[in-house]
């Protein structure tokens, strides 16, 4: 890659990481079962008329609820703290 391409790239990637509205994954156990199959699957069902807002937002609700319980809340509290240098 050349020289000023690379330092554009870095430099585009350098004012994300450290925009205002920059907002980075979860780094809890089961992250992705939070967004990529609860969350995900629920709008795409809301986003076909399958389901209306409310059923999905409670679907969702109780969907991470599940992952929630399936590893402890305590254990999820101290690892969002623990990811935020809490």
């Amino acid at each position: 890659m050349p020289q000023a391409l690379a330092e554009n790239y870095i430099g585009a990637i350098n004012g994300a990481l450290n925009s205002l509205n920059m907002a980075s994954d979860m780094k809890i156990p089961g992250a992705q079962k939070y967004t990529s199959v609860v969350l995900d699957t629920e709008l795409a069902r809301y986003l076909a008329g399958e389901i209306s807002v409310e059923e999905a937002l409670e679907n969702i609700e109780e969907g991470w609820e599940e992952v929630t319980e399936d590893f402890g809340r305590d254990e999820q509290i101290a690892a969002q703290a623990l990811a935020l240098g809490s």
